[in-house]
């Protein structure tokens, strides 16, 4: 578990971080307004190919873990579903983006809907790849699509952006990153030997539930700035509130890396009936997932004027309100995708599916209610209501299904640590390269807080030598290597 969670951790930062520089470079290039607009077709397009990034993929990843020999038959199945998907779904966004524009009240977002429609094909192709070298606990190639995607984004859209294309730059580079994944993840999973036939059957019914459960997931993340778009008439009160999701949204892609890992890991511990091994799998998961999380929430929130402000300019002071409340709505996300991922990969992904389902009208509910009166500070209470909610209910269908919860000392001097960070963050003001010093010193604070409470143990340090070390093989064939150059 430890060196795949360190690559995906890597890779996934390099996608969080290249991510972040491409929409803090928009919004100082842009402005509020294009940059809203920015955000809403980068939301749109995300919610309507969900289907693509999960369901097939995180069913070709459990088949693969739990069957050895028969990894490239699932692969190609899988794809026999996933391609011919994918062209519907870009049909549809391009033949309905008149539709969908309407919608959100702007014709002028059309075109650009037109434009990323055109992404489905490579999606579809690079997740079902993401997924397939997972399973296979090919963690390093996985690791590799992924940070190539990462560089592939900002390259074309930067790159077409500054070659003054505006708004549709950013659709076109999209579509241009997706397809170049694609192609790359085709490469790294074709070499897994004689693919043996396999029925699509097997896959159809792993995959629709968490297909379903995934869409419910991105919607609860998009759907508050897409009826922000909606409903708010201020023209930046969107770029403002997507500011604020940028960097709420930063830790929830971080951590993907937790959910990446422990999916084949739990289904090849449930293969085997080890019920002891699935549950220290989860309480280790759940531990190293929230002494990572909870001081980022707090940082986030304490700091969130001086952070958007230092990143995107003061035009974007008014990000800061929102920002503070949706952080706490995406950590409460998170850690509900990470305990329903075990009901996922050990055969039980219905009871995760229908609360998500149950979620979505709470949150359209609260949207309607709420943002009409407080703009983005209503969407990011909307969010935030009801991802605690659903956290409280996951936790419940977790330990009720396998009586696992995670070591309560580590949660209580994560949330001690964590508020001592809050704290100091409200007392201190900070902006430019002090801001950036402030951080640093908090983050500091926190693991001295947490040392000094002995939270770390041997087992700890053990498993980050484990994490940076190199097997014997591999040390020497470095070496040889290195030599020769």
């Amino acid at each position: 578990m430890a060196r795949g969670l360190i690559l995906n951790t890597l890779s996934q930062m390099l996608f969080a971080l290249s991510a972040m520089a491409i929409h803090f470079w928009l919004g100082r290039k842009l402005g509020q307004a294009a940059y809203g607009d920015v955000v809403v077709i980068l939301s749109t397009a995300t919610v309507t190919c969900i289907v693509l990034k999960n369901g097939l993929r995180e069913a070709t990843s459990r088949f693969a873990a739990t069957n050895p020999g028969r990894e490239l038959g699932a692969y190609l199945a899988a794809m026999k579903i996933q391609m011919p998907l994918s062209l519907g779904i870009a049909a549809i966004v391009f033949f309905g983006s008149d539709l969908i524009a309407s919608e959100l009240n702007d014709m002028s977002l059309s075109v650009y809907l037109k434009i990323i429609a055109l992404q489905a094909p490579g999606i579809a192709l690079y997740y079902l790849s993401y997924g397939f070298l997972n399973g296979r606990k090919r963690f390093g190639r996985h690791a590799l699509l992924t940070a190539a995607h990462s560089i592939f984004r900002a390259a074309f859209i930067l790159g077409l952006v500054l070659m003054g294309i505006g708004i549709a730059g950013v659709a076109a580079g999209t579509v241009a990153a997706a397809s170049c994944t694609g192609l790359l993840g085709l490469l790294l999973s074709l070499d897994a030997g004689r693919a043996k036939a396999l029925s699509v059957a097997p896959l159809l019914g792993l995959a629709v539930p968490i297909a379903i459960f995934f869409t419910s997931v991105a919607l609860l993340m998009h759907l508050d700035i897409l009826m922000l778009k909606r409903l708010c008439p201020v023209p930046t009160a969107v770029g403002d509130y997507g500011a604020a999701g940028t960097f709420a949204r930063a830790p929830f892609f971080l951590l993907t890396a937790f959910y990446g890992v422990l999916l084949p890991l739990v289904a090849s511990a449930h293969a085997a009936k080890n019920k002891e091994l699935v549950r220290e799998y989860i309480s280790m998961a759940v531990r190293y997932l929230l002494l990572i999380l909870l001081p980022a929430l707090a940082l986030l929130s304490s700091l969130a004027k001086e952070i958007v402000v230092f990143f995107y300019g003061d035009r974007f002071a008014a990000a800061g309100a929102p920002l503070s409340i949706l952080c706490v709505g995406t950590g409460f996300l998170l850690v509900t995708v990470q305990l329903l991922t075990v009901l996922q990969a050990s055969g039980k992904p219905v009871s995760g599916t229908v609360l998500m389902i149950v979620l979505l009208p709470v949150d359209v509910a609260l949207c309607a209610l709420l943002i009409p009166r407080y703009g983005g500070v209503g969407a990011a209470l909307a969010t935030t209501i009801t991802a605690g909610l659903g956290f409280v209910a996951a936790a419940g269908l977790v330990f009720a299904a396998f009586r696992a919860v995670p070591p309560l000392r580590s949660v209580a001097n994560a949330l001690v640590s964590s508020a001592l960070v809050y704290g100091l963050g409200r007392m201190f003001s900070a902006q430019g390269h002090l801001l950036v010093m402030l951080m640093f010193v908090l983050g500091a604070a926190y693991l001295v807080c947490l040392l000094s409470m002995r939270e770390f143990t041997l087992k700890d340090w053990r498993m980050l030598r484990q994490m940076f070390a190199l097997p014997e093989r591999e040390a020497s064939e470095t070496v040889s290597n290195e030599e020769s150059l």
